[in-house]
């Protein structure tokens, strides 16, 4: 059964997955959604200011009108939607570069993917040379800075001789369910030490939030009840859990723990505790049990 969405009745949107062994449940991301994001209120005021900036340098000597103000409170939902979507893009290329350690079909899929990207990544370097500056700054086509981005995301996988053991794995907690990007075996380049971690791939721009450190216990604990529960056929639990960034500004793969100077794993017991108590709050706060049973009686 595929997740869908519901309107709570206080926190908007969210995201439910009705195959959890224990009924419908929120999903991990609506869950920690539920978090105060004060950076993104001064984000969004940015691109407003950003918008009426542009149309003054656009139109020298002009006042703004009325509709370019109007305009100019929704410039945040336009660069968000451009963003998710080049996101969900890079997103997708990666998924199925990790899918073709398991098999030529995905191996063959993924070439299909990059042929029509690698013609334009070599369309523009030939126009502007190797400079990633330029490919952030393409807006003509999404495919520069993907292209880009997945360069960079296969060449750290060598790098760190990342063997996938699950891709793209649907997990179930207690009261919650998500799917997590990577289970993977990691080997650290200077340590060479190999671990099973469990990851997250993020794209966006150089910010690392630390509700991200929430989603990744939250993952690993699921993760750990199913493989002790013989569900995922693996025995071995996650020593690390880590954020893969993809950054749009510098077209780099970044691979860190950390966030605003702590460790995800080193607090991961912490960031449970966290979690667990943010999810009681969320189900009690959206009352979802109520609203998960009309919906059960709906159904009937």
């Amino acid at each position: 059964m595929e997740p869908f969405n519901i309107k709570t009745k206080t926190a908007g949107k969210c995201r439910v997955y009705p195959d959890n062994p224990q009924g419908p449940v929120p999903s991990t991301t609506s869950t920690t959604g539920c978090l105060d994001k004060p950076a993104l209120r001064q984000w969004s005021a940015n691109c407003a200011a950003d918008y009426i900036r542009q149309w003054i340098k656009d139109n020298p000597g002009q006042v703004p009108p009325e509709e370019v103000l109007q305009e100019s409170t929704t410039a945040y939902k336009r660069i968000s939607d451009d963003a998710k979507d080049t996101g969900t893009d890079v997103h997708a290329l990666c998924e199925q570069y990790l899918l073709s350690y398991h098999g030529p079909e995905a191996s063959i899929e993924l070439e299909k993917l990059l042929e029509p990207l690698a013609e334009q990544w070599k369309k523009v370097c030939m126009e502007h040379g190797d400079k990633p500056v330029i490919f952030a700054e393409e807006k003509a086509n999404r495919a520069v800075p993907q292209y880009a981005l997945f360069k960079s995301f296969r060449a750290w996988c060598e790098k760190e001789q990342i063997e996938p053991v699950h891709v793209e794995i649907k997990l179930h907690g207690d009261g919650y369910s998500g799917r997590c990007d990577l289970i993977a075996y990691r080997t650290d380049p200077k340590t060479k030490k190999r671990v099973l971690g469990l990851y997250d791939i993020k794209t966006g721009k150089g910010a690392y939030y630390p509700e991200w450190g929430l989603q990744l216990a939250a993952y690993a604990g699921a993760f750990e009840v199913m493989a002790f529960n013989g569900l995922l056929g693996e025995t071995k639990y996650p020593s690390e859990i880590g954020i893969i960034k993809l950054n749009k500004e510098t077209l780099k793969c970044n691979f860190s723990e950390t966030s605003r100077g702590t460790h995800f794993t080193d607090h991961r017991e912490r960031l449970t505790w966290a979690f667990s108590y943010l999810k009681d709050f969320y189900w009690a706060y959206n009352d979802l049990a109520t609203q998960f049973k009309e919906l059960e009686i709906e159904a009937a």
